[in-house]
């Protein structure tokens, strides 16, 4: 028995936009824009029908208006924004926006500054969420629009090589796929709240670069998440030969706490929930050498190096698909002259 089990998908999207500059780049509103696009969608999906019928092509198409602008004033104030909304066609009304701003001060000629960002989007859930026929799966869905709303505050202190900062995001009726691997919405809305800072220490010869994420997901059934995640550096850098060749030898941490880490399917190539077994809590170390001579630069990287003394072996990025046991890799990067 011979089995066309396949989809595709072809994209078409075109754009005509103008683009004004209508004062200098450090003016309040700099530049400001905007135009109309097109999106043809081609879905390819075999079916029950296809035995009588003969298989014929899903065709979508949409009609779009774009636009976006962003200003400065002196070194203290820039903002920036961008908005698209469907006019017309198969996902009309949906919205796409986003918009941030940076606010700086100056105390003792050290700059300090305050960032912030929001998004918005409201989207129709895509064609494979809604329609899909295979060998082993089959739905048909009639999911309604999902909305994303994430804002981002942040501090950044450049002197002092430090940022902190803050996320909320709430998701209304977001799609996921179950344990079964199969898509549903969720009824509701979720929020994620996280925490986060980063920071880059120098003693000397000496570096430390780490960053620290708190999150809390509200329905973690639907969308989980670890807690504490960690990545952070350490590593010394020197001359062996004084402005010729330059080297840093360290090691790299990621770490996360357990969870109930997505699970695969490679029937539907997708991850979904699960609750069979929770993964993490494993600091996995990468031990590094780099070597920068001139326009050459070598590398050497011993992968997973915890797994050699380590009493834990739990290192999967998901239910039963481990990461790179032990490995050594190797590299030699040459930049030419132009």
């Amino acid at each position: 028995l011979v089995s066309y089990d396949s989809t595709h998908l072809r994209e078409f999207d075109g754009r005509v936009y103008l683009q004004v500059r209508p004062y200098t780049d450090k003016s309040l509103l700099n530049m400001f824009g905007g135009g109309l696009g097109y999106q043809h969608l081609t879905y390819y999906l075999f079916n029950l029908d296809d035995y009588l019928y003969g298989n014929k092509d899903t065709k979508r198409y949409s009609t779009y208006a774009s636009g976006y602008a962003s200003g400065k004033f002196r070194r203290y104030i820039s903002w920036n924004g961008f908005a698209k909304l469907v006019l017309v066609g198969f996902n009309s009304g949906d919205i796409d926006s986003k918009a941030s701003a940076s606010f700086s001060v100056f105390p003792w000629d050290y700059e300090v500054r305050l960032q912030g960002e929001f998004k918005f989007k409201s989207e129709t859930p895509d064609f494979y969420q809604q329609n899909y026929f295979s060998n082993h799966f089959i739905w048909q869905n009639s999911f309604e629009r999902t909305v994303d709303s994430r804002v981002e505050v942040k501090l950044d202190i450049p002197s002092l090589a430090m940022n902190v900062g803050a996320r909320q995001a709430i998701i209304t009726d977001y799609i996921y796929f179950n344990k079964d691997a199969l898509p549903v919405q969720n009824n509701g809305s979720i929020s994620v709240s996280s925490l986060f800072i980063k920071k880059d220490l120098a003693l000397g010869n000496f570096h430390i670069d780490g960053q620290v994420l708190f999150q809390k997901s509200s329905n973690e059934d639907v969308l989980p998440l670890p807690r504490l995640s960690i990545n952070a550096g350490a590593y010394y850098q020197f001359n062996i030969v004084k402005n010729v060749l330059r080297s840093q030898v360290g090691v790299d941490l990621q770490y996360n706490d357990s969870y109930y880490a997505y699970a695969y399917n490679p029937a539907v190539g997708q991850f979904h929930t699960q609750s069979t077994r929770k993964v993490g809590s494993y600091p996995w170390l990468d031990a590094f050498a780099n070597f920068k001579w001139k326009r050459a630069a070598i590398f050497v990287k011993v992968r997973n190096v915890g797994k050699s003394f380590l009493s834990t072996s739990d290192y999967f990025s998901a239910l039963h698909y481990p990461r790179v046991p032990l490995q050594l890799q190797y590299g030699l990067s040459w930049s030419f002259y132009d």
